[in-house]
């Protein structure tokens, strides 16, 4: 019992020294510039990745996308073109057309073929256009089709660098908000799977990569009437109409598609949707709350680990401390990674990771303190301090 109490009084001193080494750093990381390199480098980095790259090594294991299919317009260059094409497509009640393209007011296109486009458009009852926010300078603006005001329109900007999350509701860019593209997509097809996210409340939601087989149609195919009727099911689903093959519009994603790292933006939009609208596939994540009151539970019992070993290994303690905090972090690795495959839900590790990383320099500056006189001079006068 005397053991176990100072064991204790122990931990939660590594604990305070940890929280201080961590303030020390934030200050740091705000104050010095040299740092915000080494933030960024953490920002990339995500235990999900891991998780969606195991999921992804099963063979055979492919969902079906049964809400979205996609319209491939590559090679087709004509306005009238792709107008023929949408009406031919609404012929068949899909449950939204969104197109994941801007078209500009060029003066020199056909004004006919122009009027043919935004007549179709127009009667397509629930067609989602693409909008983007661009910065211009301090200034910003919005790049959207000449047909903008006969349809709904939305905004396909998506996060920089490594692309993890859509949104639900609206995107902002140097202080101009829009609606999501995706969340404008499920608000009309998936009423109550938009109410659901709403009621999550959260600004962002991880998307699942899990591989899934998406049904893709060839714009051309369908002007020549090349497809077979049976095949074509776009009825009462989700239809992205872009072009696969524009590489200016291929993102990095968190985990390996199709044997590439970089995949189509309108793909990434089908896998958002995907995720909003299927039970399965939707993420939940640990609050920021219970991440603390789990990172600090696991602190401590890594940090009892480090007080013990200190005494009962005197020589070999730095070997097994190492050794202990490795097997910490491949035990959450291991734990967060079956709870995400299995039930959606993930763990996050944070604050556990920063305390165990640190646990055995903090066990060790702490145990350091504990020799100094201020401290013997405070454990005289309160006993609690010497248990």
């Amino acid at each position: 019992m005397v053991k176990f109490s100072r064991y204790m009084r122990q931990s939660v001193g590594t604990l305070l020294v940890t929280l201080g080494v961590c303030v020390l750093v934030a200050v740091l990381t705000f104050s010095w510039a040299f740092l915000n390199p080494i933030a960024r480098a953490l920002d990339a980095i995500a235990f999900t990745d891991n998780y969606l790259y195991t999921e992804n090594l099963k063979e055979g294991d492919l969902d079906y996308c049964k809400d979205v299919a996609f319209v491939n317009m590559s090679g087709v260059y004509s306005r009238g073109e792709i107008a023929e094409g949408l009406e031919y497509i609404s012929k068949f009640g899909p449950k939204v057309v969104a197109m994941d393209c801007i078209f500009s007011n060029n003066m020199t296109s056909d004004a006919r073929e122009n009027d043919s486009l935004r007549n179709v458009i127009s009667r397509i009852p629930n067609f989602v256009s693409a909008q983007r926010i661009v910065k211009m300078g301090d200034s910003v603006a919005v790049e959207q089709s000449f047909y903008h005001d006969v349809c709904y329109n939305a905004s396909v900007n998506i996060e920089d660098g490594i692309v993890r999350h859509f949104s639900p509701d609206s995107v902002t860019v140097g202080g101009l908000t829009l609606p999501s593209f995706v969340g404008e997509i499920i608000r009309l097809g998936y009423p109550e799977a938009y109410k659901n996210l709403q009621e999550r409340g959260n600004e962002e939601e991880l998307i699942n990569y899990k591989k899934m087989q998406v049904d893709v149609f060839d714009m051309r195919k369908i002007l020549d009437m090349d497809l077979f009727l049976d095949s074509f099911d776009v009825h009462d689903r989700v239809i992205l109409v872009g072009d696969m093959d524009d590489l200016r519009d291929y993102h990095t994603i968190a985990t390996e598609l199709y044997g590439m790292r970089r995949i189509n933006g309108t793909l990434i939009h089908a896998y958002s949707i995907t995720t909003a609208t299927d039970d399965h596939r939707l993420i939940t994540n640990m609050s920021d709350e219970w991440a603390l009151i789990w990172g600090l539970i696991i602190t401590l019992a890594f940090n009892y680990f480090c007080c013990w070993a200190y005494e009962a290994y005197e020589k070999t303690n730095g070997m097994i401390i190492n050794f202990t905090q490795l097997g910490f972090l491949l035990g959450m690795m291991l734990l967060g990674g079956l709870t995400f495959i299995n039930f959606r839900y993930n763990l996050n590790y944070t604050y556990a990771m920063i305390g165990v990383g640190l646990g055995g320099f903090s066990s060790e500056l702490w145990l350091w303190l504990e020799s100094l006189s201020p401290y013997q001079w405070l454990a005289k006068r309160w006993k609690w301090l010497n248990m």
